[in-house]
């Protein structure tokens, strides 16, 4: 369970602040030798100008019938939580609710996939076929936007925005498509702890459209599916002499576009260069047991930003993922 309050999240209508609380559960289940399910979610509640509430399922199921040999079924409508290995995680990703069509909404969608794999080695090589249907999108942006600026899209029933007033990120919802799509990732252990992945995917991703000039106030109608591929090596596992957690990528795609192609992927949340590392603290017994510190860096190049200009002339950006960088402590107990 989690509960995050934001009084620095501003929104249409002179609104502030935005109050979350986040269940997410699962449970894994085997069948004999052959199958494995994972099942679970998170059920939400939002509060910002009104409140938004809703469950975000998943379901994996995964067969062993040849040797070396896997087939797999797998649905999700939340990129943040899609598996069981998923609870484990520092952070809950923030979500979006903004006002769109004249009420407060969230990101949605469904996620459907078929997945083979076949052992080679001690690696893996697994081809997944998708189709999503995403029925609303959320969007990242960045630059200092003004009252004036997030009143202004709030008015017009496209999209509301909400930014954030420290650090000048904002995001807010568009509209949805439905796309189909091929993914293929290879993996090769390095060590008994940390193994490399390769994975090539196709689907689309939103972009502007063709000789469109993007405008804040009509950002959400600007934008359009557009077909593209991605490719991305990572990095994943622990350090054997030091203990140090790593998740590390560099996942390309066309810089044009401003969402994530195939984004139930792994690594979708990663753009560009991108990495996650946790150490453990030990000091004698001057630190308790279980304390952590985190550093997570979200494209760190700046790589595929989208400028455009604002009603007052201020140069803004779109990315699938403005860059950041977190770092604090984990206590786990």
């Amino acid at each position: 369970m989690s509960y995050q309050v934001h009084p620095e999240v501003l929104g249409p209508g002179g609104s502030s602040g935005l109050e979350v609380m986040q269940l997410a559960s699962g449970q894994k289940m085997q069948f004999g030798d052959l199958i494995d399910v994972e099942a679970g979610g998170t059920v939400y509640v939002v509060r910002t100008s009104g409140y938004a509430s809703g469950s975000r399922p998943f379901l994996k199921v995964t067969a062993h019938p040849i040797e070396n040999w896997n087939f797999g079924y797998r649905m999700a409508t939340s990129q943040d939580l899609q598996s069981f290995a998923g609870l484990d995680t520092v952070k809950r990703e923030l979500p979006v609710a903004a006002i769109y069509q004249g009420k407060i909404q969230t990101e949605s969608g469904l996620h459907q996939e078929f997945t083979v794999g076949r052992k080679t080695g001690r690696g893996m090589v697994q081809v997944a076929y998708y189709s999503d249907s995403l029925n609303r999108v959320a969007v990242s942006g960045g630059g200092a936007l003004t009252a004036a600026d997030i009143a202004q899209t709030g008015q017009n029933g496209a999209s509301g925005i909400i930014a954030d007033s420290t650090t000048g990120n904002f995001r807010f919802l568009s509209a949805g498509y439905n796309v189909r799509g091929l993914n293929v990732m290879m993996t090769e252990p390095l060590t008994t702890n940390l193994w490399v992945a390769v994975a090539y995917g196709t689907g689309a991703a939103l972009g502007a459209k063709d000789g469109a000039a993007v405008g804040l106030p009509g950002t959400g109608s600007d934008l359009a599916p557009v077909n593209a591929r991605t490719a991305t090596v990572a990095l994943r596992g622990r350090v054997l002499r030091s203990g140090t957690a790593v998740r590390a990528a560099y996942r390309w795609q066309p810089t044009r576009l401003v969402t994530a192609v195939d984004p139930y992927a792994p690594f979708s949340d990663q753009a560009y260069l991108s990495c996650y590392l946790r150490q453990t603290l030990r000091l004698g017994s001057l630190l308790p047991p279980g304390l952590e510190a985190t550093v997570d860096v979200t494209n760190l190049l700046a790589q595929g930003y989208r400028p455009f200009l604002s009603a007052d002339g201020q140069t803004l950006f779109l990315a699938q993922s403005p860059r950041t960088i977190q770092a604090g402590l984990a206590f786990t107990f």
